[in-house]
């Protein structure tokens, strides 16, 4: 054997690493980026489909909710309008002699009567609304 079979060894050559190749193997590092990588998409496409399920599940609730409101405002009317058609006082006494001498507008009271049922009304839609919308959200809050 000669020296020329040999590199020649300086300060150079040794303080520089060598790149190692390693046929078939990926390094550590190759593996972590790549399982980092898988886990990244694995948990974008989690969330993309939890996201997809809590915008179904806020759709049904708000139909279901939409539905209930509805069906209030429909009971609401109804009952709106049968208390008018009532008129709401009792018609005079067929035995009255002068009705027009009672101690009371009856006109003035009928309108009265009126105005405080429809405040009465306002007031019982508004809370069953309300009651509507908390069943709505805990209907929902419980889906998740």
């Amino acid at each position: 054997m000669s020296s020329s079979d040999f590199p020649a060894l300086n300060a150079e050559s040794i303080s520089q690493p060598q790149p190692q190749t390693q046929v078939g193997e990926d390094s550590p590092a190759q593996d972590r980026e790549a399982l980092d990588k898988a886990e990244r998409k694995a948990a974008k496409k989690a969330a993309a489909e939890k996201e997809a399920a809590d915008l179904k599940r806020k759709a049904d609730t708000d139909a279901l909710h939409q539905a209930a409101v509805d069906a209030l405002n429909l009971d609401l009317r109804r009952l709106r309008n049968q208390r008018s058609a009532s008129g709401g006082l009792p018609k005079a006494p067929a035995a009255s002699s002068r009705p027009d001498l009672a101690a009371f507008d009856r006109a003035e009271l009928a309108g009265a009567l009126r105005a405080l049922d429809d405040d009465f009304q306002a007031i019982a839609g508004e809370g069953a609304a309300a009651t509507i919308g908390l069943d709505s959200a805990k209907r929902w809050a419980q889906q998740r």
